[in-house]
């Protein structure tokens, strides 16, 4: 969690000063649109309690998240074609020697999908 640091716009100032950079140029960097450039400092406190920007070695600098969906896995995903129980069926089956085109025709999916979840590249946590 970064901790909250509360900034007036003359520490923002005095900060861009002591780095050679101008008022502009930190907003233009930082993404901020003219409409909300003042006051700075309110605009940076803001982003800091939302994660967006921290001060880090007296330099503003933007915060990447990490931005990917926690998705449902398995079954539990509303577009899943296959359950867990589909899973250990098709590998039990192309272990007794099945197809993949068989099993593929009968559960409605790919021979290559097949062939994944038989190699374990796909549903790996089943076992």
């Amino acid at each position: 969690m970064t901790h909250v640091t509360e900034l007036t716009d003359a520490d923002v100032r005095r900060e861009l000063r002591r780095n050679g950079r101008t008022f502009e140029s930190l907003c233009d960097r930082l993404g901020i649109p003219e409409s909300e450039r003042r006051p700075l400092s309110w605009r940076l406190q803001n982003m800091q309690r939302r994660g967006l920007v921290e001060l880090r070695e007296g330099r503003w600098v933007r915060i990447e998240a990490d931005r990917t969906p926690q998705t449902a896995r398995g079954s539990k995903n509303a577009r899943a074609k296959l359950t867990e129980d589909d899973v250990r069926s098709i590998r039990a089956r192309r272990d007794a020697g099945e197809s993949y085109a068989s099993l593929a025709r009968e559960f409605a999916t790919s021979p290559t999908n097949v062939q994944l979840i038989c190699e374990r590249k796909r549903w790996t946590w089943v076992d």
